[in-house]
């Protein structure tokens, strides 16, 4: 049997964002779902014992999940390595703490380094300060960290967004285009063409320009200088979200 070397672990479907190219319906009138912190502890124990290499957090938006740091914490402790996909708008005290644990990794999506610009994408005003600022806090505290620019056109100001994540000392910075999947739909239906198909493939193999929704920004062709992770395999890039508008609650 291949060894499974990457796990998702969706957590949640609630999401303090809109995203307006979000291929699923997560946002904030979504649950945690089903499944308790039990069952998830379960899974981890069972994703160990199977020797899988990482785990990923998504969402919707993980660190609203009232369990994450246990998860996270007892993940590291079977000895799996974690990422954690946030939109990196809240993050608090002892979310940072568990972040900053060995073996834990974070990754989000920015858009531009014009703050109207960035939360015309997110539908949250206020969203783009707060994610720049826990972007350089990560960066402060020495969290790996690859965050993706997802460049939706229409004048998006998606190189300077990279200029600035690379001024704010972030090592892995990569880039993807508009993937027509769920609300990224715009002049296509959404189909397979979207998607590289190599996440599913078992093989170690770089991603191409067709990577999709569930690969991440920062997959790039072979030969440049983003090689796709883990081990060879897709990241992924999960964008949750909800159609509703509005300002952040000043408490997220």
């Amino acid at each position: 049997m291949p060894r499974t070397s990457f796990l998702w672990l969706e957590i949640t479907g609630k999401c303090q964002l809109a995203c307006v190219h979000c291929y699923a319906d997560s946002g904030p009138a979504a649950s945690h779902g089903s499944m308790t912190c039990a069952d998830w502890l379960r899974v981890l124990d069972e994703a160990a014992e199977l020797d899988v290499g990482m785990v990923q957090f998504i969402g919707g938006e993980p660190t609203l999940h009232p369990d994450l740091a246990t998860l996270v914490e007892h993940a590291v402790a079977r000895g799996l390595a974690v990422e954690v996909f946030s939109n990196l708008v809240h993050v608090t005290p002892r979310l940072w703490e568990t972040f900053g644990q060995p073996g834990v990794r974070l990754a989000c999506s920015y858009y531009s380094d014009d703050a109207s610009q960035h939360a015309a994408v997110t539908g949250r005003t206020g969203s783009h300060p707060r994610t720049r600022a826990n972007i350089a806090e990560a960066v402060r505290r020495s969290i790996p960290l690859r965050v993706g620019v997802v460049n939706l056109g229409d004048g998006q100001r998606a190189e300077q967004a990279m200029a600035e994540l690379t001024d704010l000392g972030v090592a892995e910075v990569g880039y993807d285009r508009l993937r027509q999947v769920g609300r990224g739909i715009r002049t296509e239906w959404a189909s397979m063409d979207q998607v590289c198909g190599h996440c599913a493939s078992g093989v170690p193999k770089m991603c191409d320009p067709q990577c999709g929704p569930n690969c991440g920004p920062a997959c790039m062709p072979q030969g440049t200088r983003h090689p796709c992770g883990p081990r060879g395999g897709c990241r992924p890039n999960y964008e949750h979200a909800t159609a509703s508008t509005g300002a952040l609650d000043s408490t997220w």
